[in-house]
């Protein structure tokens, strides 16, 4: 969202690129604050061949009602009628507090294209409810909340969509949950927490960890700030400390 249109297409086109000798998906998020932005988005990631697309509600003037945000929606999709179409739900960052479970009902009448949400807010009880529209599997519900994954398998989530670093640990808790390893999966989902806490108490944006990761993401942009040097350092140091450099190179697969 801090990226100009001209930059988020050259950064879709990119990934779609880098994507073709690798079995990797992309699904391009193309919400804006300007409604046309997003139409215009939309139609661009239907013509570079990106597999799908997913909009968040308006930040701005936003939507006070499912069937409005859905409305809106509808017209974003309808510009990439060939490509699947996800709502991207995370309240706390929006400030759109509505009936997702609902949200869905609407969508899937109003939107041909829609395949399910990213559900990012943190309300359990929405996921759980979310999950019962699912018809079994027709509509995908994404989870995009790091220190709550393991809680939603239990609800029936399969698809976690987290901060790239923690990606191994979820590919593990997922594996020892099906086996019914439950201290396995209770050790990867204490591991991500605590990398959350260290995120939060250090006020440090997810770029700083990528970056020590192994993933050279660069500086964020105002408003967002990146931490001085010796937070960085800090960083590092606890984030050492606990473990969390050997975590991501554990096998996963």
């Amino acid at each position: 969202m801090s990226m100009t249109i001209d930059e988020r297409k050259q950064t879709a086109e990119a990934w779609v690129t880098a994507a073709k000798d690798r079995k990797l998906k992309i699904v391009v998020h193309v919400g804006a604050l300007c409604l046309r932005d997003s139409k215009m988005l939309a139609k661009h990631a239907q013509e570079i061949g990106a597999h799908s697309i997913g909009a968040l509600a308006s930040v701005y003037h936003r939507p006070t009602s499912e069937e409005a945000l859905v409305e809106y929606l509808a017209e974003i999709a309808a510009e990439a009628p060939s490509l699947p179409f996800f709502y991207y739900a995370i309240n706390f960052m929006t400030n759109v507090y509505l009936n997702e479970a609902k949200c869905m009902d609407l969508a899937k009448k109003a939107i041909p294209t829609f395949k399910g949400m990213k559900h990012s807010s943190k309300e359990k009880d929405s996921i759980a409810r979310c999950l019962m529209k699912s018809e079994g599997g027709k509509y995908e519900v994404q989870i995009g909340s790091d220190d709550q994954f393991l809680e939603t398998l239990v609800l029936g989530a399969r698809l976690p969509v987290m901060n790239s670093y923690v990606a191994p640990m979820f590919h593990r808790m997922i594996k020892a949950f099906d086996s019914n390893d439950m201290e396995t999966a209770q050790k990867e989902q204490n591991r991500a927490l605590q990398v959350c806490d260290i995120i939060k108490r250090l006020g440090v944006p997810n770029k700083a960890v990528m970056n020590l990761s192994g993933f050279a993401v660069g500086p964020t942009r105002l408003p967002v700030k990146m931490p001085t040097v010796e937070i960085q350092e800090t960083l590092k140091q606890e984030l050492t400390e606990i473990g969390f450099f050997d975590w991501i190179k554990e096998p996963w697969q």
